[in-house]
């Protein structure tokens, strides 16, 4: 079948537009956050703003915690808790000794049963922080939940900890937003 010139021109109209928008759409800037700094947790937080995630301060006798939660119809539904142990310091030769006690204590409070023996905590890196995971299923008031726990320590030396909480099954699917936020996560002098 021949193409006439008309054909033609529309033809490559459409393949150039094509890849303009193609060529746009990865120039895009990432999605947007809102920079917090949060002088009563010590810690300057990105929180995703389209849309907007809802912030909140935990106040406790040890240390506040920042919990932020997704909105209304996002998907997964999830929860992340970051809290900075002010007074803490650890080197990164004893986060190993120290996110293992911490990180088992989450589960002990939790009622989940311990690692198997043998079952190695993981080692992560988000931006700055050296950290390490566990993941685990929890069912609390009959409905199951999948967590992630991290405990990470700063360049400083400061040990923050980190809880992601997700319906069961769906915690690998909140992997890039929780990435982003605990990328930019950063102490306050």
């Amino acid at each position: 079948m021949k193409l006439n010139k008309f054909t033609r021109i529309a033809v490559a109209f459409v393949c150039l537009v094509l890849f303009a928008l193609v060529a746009h759409a990865d120039n895009q800037p990432n999605r947007p956050f809102r920079i917090h700094e949060l002088e009563e947790v010590g810690l300057e937080v990105w929180v995703p703003s389209n849309p907007e995630w809802v912030l909140a301060i935990d106040e406790r006798a040890t240390a506040n915690a920042v919990i932020l939660s997704t909105p209304p119809l996002y998907y997964p539904v999830t929860a992340i808790e970051i809290v900075l142990n002010k007074n803490t310091k650890v080197s990164n030769s004893d986060l190993l000794t120290v996110a293992n006690s911490s990180l088992d204590e989450v589960r002990r409070s939790t009622n989940v049963k311990p690692r198997d023996k043998g079952q190695e905590l993981t080692k992560v890196k988000f931006g700055d922080i050296e950290a390490y995971q566990d993941q685990f299923d929890v069912t609390f008031e009959g409905k199951s939940y999948s967590m992630q726990t991290y405990m990470g320590v700063f360049p400083s030396g400061q040990t923050v900890t980190m809880l992601v909480t997700t319906p069961a099954g769906q915690i690998n699917d909140i992997s890039v937003m929780r990435n982003k936020i605990f990328k930019k996560l950063s102490a306050l002098p």
